[in-house]
């Protein structure tokens, strides 16, 4: 039997959120569709039919499956294989050649701004023509899962400090292209919306290009994309997923492990390098970068965490040379 549009309808809101609480999934059902029902009750029964707490209905909504008819063999029909819902995720390249400045985890408004602006001063240097915004500029401690002091939850100031440290970054490199890409704490806006407002996700304004003033900064937004400044990936590190790139002797090792390909990666707040050559000696290297963060989180007094940033050369060919340096105690430049 077909599903009725409703169902289906409501069906498909169930897939898209599928962690957001069921009042909140029929309140938008509700709004979006009120000559189908009598009150917000109504589609709150449907929501909770169609998620298996109410009735013997589950299977058929949540996750439909495509069934042969038992006649299928004898009439010759053959069954079409479903569309998929994936999206693709395909890098975004960096026009060549280029000198890239990758400045990563900077957790605004935690950031530590002597780091900062050390880092910067010697990536003006370097003269970049792409400054890589690469992941976790932006802290959402406010709407994080973790438990938080609530003399901190301030959401709208946290968002004005990452506006004015953008303002700042676009006017040391007024030249540069800016190209900001989404990391695991960004991620969090997503999410918190996901779960407590669904019914205004979709809309441009809630967006974090938008929130950031994006277009007034002449920032490029990436997504959580992967990057290619020639033949190097760069990635923040939240990609690999939970099981992390985490190795008991550095990070890039572990980087290496997920993906027997040089890249950069930031994530986890240390400057590390590893070579890996194959049996005829030609080399992978991987590299992490190091944070710009504060390096005593209340969540974590104690770690290896060390300030640094990245320079990347990279030819018309694609052939690349990385400078990943770290930052002494003292905000002085090192090489890693």
């Amino acid at each position: 039997m077909a599903e009725s549009p409703m169902r289906a309808k409501a069906a498909a809101l169930c897939r898209k959120f599928p962690n957001t609480p069921n009042r909140t999934l029929a309140r938008r059902l509700y709004n979006e569709n009120k000559e189908s029902f009598s009150n917000l009750e109504a589609a709150r029964t449907l929501i909770r039919v169609i998620v298996g707490q109410k009735g013997k209905s589950r299977s058929a909504y949540v996750a439909p499956k495509h069934r042969v008819p038992k006649a299928a063999g004898k009439s010759g029909w053959v069954p079409e294989c479903p569309p998929s819902i994936a999206e693709p995720w395909e890098p975004v390249v960096l026009p060549t050649p280029a000198r890239v400045l990758s400045l990563s985890d900077v957790h605004v408004p935690f950031h530590d701004q002597r780091a900062v602006e050390a880092a910067v001063k010697h990536g003006k240097a370097f003269n970049p023509t792409v400054v890589l915004c690469n992941g976790d500029i932006a802290d959402f401690f406010t709407i994080s899962r973790f438990l938080k002091d609530p003399k901190k939850r301030n959401l709208k100031g946290e968002l004005d400090t990452v506006k004015e440290f953008l303002s700042w970054i676009r006017g040391q490199f007024p030249r540069a292209k800016i190209y900001y890409k989404l990391g695991n704490h960004e991620e969090r806006w997503n999410h918190w919306l996901w779960n407590h407002g669904p019914e205004i996700c979709d809309l441009a304004e809630v967006q974090i290009a938008k929130l950031l003033d994006f277009e007034r900064f002449r920032i490029i937004e990436v997504g959580d994309n992967p990057i290619l400044a020639g033949r190097l990936p760069i990635l923040h590190g939240h990609e690999f997923g939970k099981s992390g790139i985490a190795a008991p002797v550095n990070p890039a090792r572990g980087a290496f492990l997920r993906t027997l390909h040089s890249c950069l990666v930031g994530h986890l707040h240390r400057t590390s390098t590893h070579c890996e050559p194959d049996m005829f000696k030609s080399e992978t290297t991987t590299w992490s970068q190091g944070a710009l963060c504060a390096l005593s989180a209340e969540f974590a007094r104690i770690n290896k965490w060390n300030h640094g940033a990245c320079c990347v050369e990279v030819a018309r060919d694609g052939q690349f040379n990385v400078h990943n340096f770290r930052l002494n105690k003292d905000y002085t430049v090192r090489s890693a």
